[in-house]
């Protein structure tokens, strides 16, 4: 009898190890209405006129479900999302800060005078599938119903990009802008994506990669119809520029942003930037 019980204690103590030991350690930012999984999340900050817009200061701070994840470890000062930014911070990192899966609260906010964040900008209630990644890139029309205008992307691309590869997407954030672009990459001498309208998004491409080879990006008006592609650029109407070099099986997004009825020495005219996924 001693023996049963002591071998059926030795199946339990080993069974419970076994789950705690295939227990996936995420550190979740904030609390889940699912038990579904962990999703992940980048926010980039393309909206010009984000004041005008709400009469609020367009740098803030991000909460989901009430807890701030634009912030470091507790304690410690909160960067705020200002224009021309993503989170998590390209200075600092890449890539995407795990959330619950599931339908959750998105809630921007600044300072009040007494408590800090009690000051309400805007929030949104967006559903997340477990493992995907999501990049949200506020435009002008972040009050759009549509998450297509928001822009809200569901980011699906092979991982890892195959050797001498990499993944690369362009998004059109343009503001006051009518007519497509293209894309043009001076290293290959041709164009990368063509005829992306404001407010279109490619889906990820892979490219090859040439680490010997700076590249300078250029966004150029698109050509008529029945105008070669391979017009060279000396023959483009250039719009906006960006020194860039992509990394080996790396992922990228190119996103054009800006006023366009602003001029390009302005802050807050068109540009080209980009943010790195993995």
């Amino acid at each position: 009898m001693k023996k049963n019980i002591l071998f059926i204690a030795i199946i339990l103590a080993t069974t419970m190890i076994g789950i705690f030991s295939c227990k996936r350690d995420y550190s979740l930012v904030a609390t889940t209405k699912t038990t579904e999984g962990t999703s992940y999340l980048a926010i980039v900050q393309a909206s010009p006129n984000f004041r005008n817009i709400f009469n609020m200061p367009d740098s803030f701070n991000v909460f989901i479900n009430g807890q701030k994840i634009s912030g470091f470890a507790p304690g410690t000062a909160s960067p705020f999302v200002t224009y021309g930014t993503t989170f998590p911070s390209t200075n600092t990192g890449f890539g995407y800060i795990a959330i619950p899966s599931g339908p959750q609260q998105i809630k921007f906010s600044v300072s009040g005078v007494i408590n800090a964040d009690s000051i309400p900008i805007t929030t949104f209630t967006k559903t997340f599938l477990p493992d995907h990644q999501y990049s949200f890139i506020i435009t002008d029309s972040i009050n759009s119903l549509r998450d297509s205008s928001q822009i809200f992307l569901d980011d699906v691309y092979n991982f890892p990009p195959t050797t001498g590869y990499y993944n690369l997407r362009f998004v059109n954030a343009v503001l006051n802008d009518t007519a497509s672009v293209d894309l043009y990459s001076y290293a290959r001498n041709g164009v990368i994506y063509s005829k992306v309208s404001p407010g279109g998004t490619t889906a990820f491409s892979q490219i090859g990669v040439n680490i010997q080879t700076s590249d300078t990006l250029y966004v150029t008006r698109s050509l008529a119809t029945g105008v070669s592609s391979t017009t060279p650029l000396s023959q483009r109407t250039i719009l906006a520029k960006m020194a860039f070099g992509a990394g080996n099986q790396k992922s990228y997004t190119i996103y054009y942003k800006g006023d366009f009825s602003l001029p390009v020495s302005n802050k807050k005219g068109r540009s080209l930037s980009f943010y790195r996924h993995e």
